[in-house]
């Protein structure tokens, strides 16, 4: 009994396995697990990866947990457009990576 309290105890006392990380899809028609990035961003938890699908996406994000957004395809077919009105990320964490982005009139 007492062994396996012991074990117990210690088991309690690992921190949680990072290979519990998400990839979530993100892909405007539809055929991923969100249409928009800011509907993963909500959804992520820290160590998740966001990957984004080519299209233009007008969004204004604020990223607060510390993820990875890249894109599917590159910068030349996956463009973050602030529409000259609006910021097209907003980053409110210390870790985080962003990779294979046009990022446009923000």
């Amino acid at each position: 009994m007492r062994i396996a309290l012991l074990l117990l105890v210690c088991l309690s006392l690992i921190p949680p396995s990072t290979t519990d990380a998400a990839t979530l899809l993100v892909r405007q028609d539809g055929t991923g697990d969100f249409m928009t990035i800011g509907a993963a961003v909500s959804a992520a938890v820290a160590g998740d990866s966001i990957e984004v699908g080519p299209g233009t996406y007008p969004e204004d994000n604020l990223i607060e947990t510390s993820v990875t957004i890249f894109s599917s395809m590159g910068p030349a077919s996956t463009i973050l457009d602030g529409e000259s009105s609006h910021r097209v990320l907003f980053l409110r964490t210390e870790t985080f990576v962003i990779e294979g982005f046009t990022v446009q009139n923000g």
